[in-house]
């Protein structure tokens, strides 16, 4: 005659059946079988929401980036279209300077009395300290277009509009970087819940362990790197 289960082995038998059961959906899941899935379910929360906010900062710096790229393309025609005219402006400067100077060559009085007639007023106001200055007289003296009061604000206005376009070029440069590197994150987090959602169909518990554990430094790792970025909203 067989010697029937001791209670002891007959315990260690209902407590795995009961696990297995667990696992399976036959019964409610209880103690450890619950902390899993109440860990799953904040992984997939967190996990989700993380993703989310990706998602938005790489489309805003995205959007932020071709405003960016656009606005500082437009200041380049602008910058473009002034120097030109200051290219032209200082050449019919330099022609009617050049016009006065045959004339005195010439001693012609009237010529050199036309030709100040046709300077325009950041000629004259430079043309006149020049000549006051003893211009003419000084071969070595500085031309009026080198003298501090002749003044080309269009130059100027031309340059600080090719330099806010440089500005806005790097900046532009700078978000999408930005963008990409919110996306490589989407990407990471998306790795996460692929990890977390096929944890729960495994039976083995150590399996789910290290998924949910390799899944949780995926994450620490996900938030370090998007506390570190620049955030959209400010």
């Amino acid at each position: 005659m067989s010697e029937g289960l001791s209670a002891l082995e007959v315990a260690e038998h209902q407590k795995r059946h009961k696990e297995a059961a667990e696992e399976q959906g036959h019964v409610a899941p209880s103690g450890r079988a619950r902390a899993i899935q109440i860990v799953e379910a904040l992984l997939l929360a967190v996990v989700t929401i993380a993703a989310a906010w990706c998602g938005f900062a790489a489309a805003q710096y995205g959007t932020d980036s071709r405003i960016a790229f656009a606005e500082a393309g437009q200041l380049r025609t602008d910058a473009d279209s002034l120097l030109l005219t200051a290219l032209e402006v200082q050449n019919l400067n330099q022609s009617t300077f050049n016009s006065w100077w045959t004339a005195y060559l010439l001693d012609d009085e009237a010529g050199m009395a036309f030709a100040r007639e046709t300077f325009r007023p950041e000629l004259q106001e430079a043309f006149d300290e020049w000549f006051s200055g003893g211009g003419v007289e000084n071969p070595n003296a500085d031309s009026p277009f080198d003298l501090e009061s002749y003044e080309r604000p269009v130059v100027e206005l031309g340059q600080e509009k090719m330099a806010e376009a440089d500005r806005l070029q790097a900046e532009g440069i700078e978000q999408g970087i930005t963008g990409d590197k919110y996306v490589r994150i989407t990407v990471f987090l998306a790795g996460i819940l692929f990890l977390v959602g096929i944890s729960s169909q495994f039976t083995i518990r150590r399996v789910r362990y290290a998924l949910i554990t390799v899944s949780g430094v995926m994450l620490v790792v996900s938030i370090s790197q998007m506390l570190i970025l620049p955030n959209p909203l400010f």
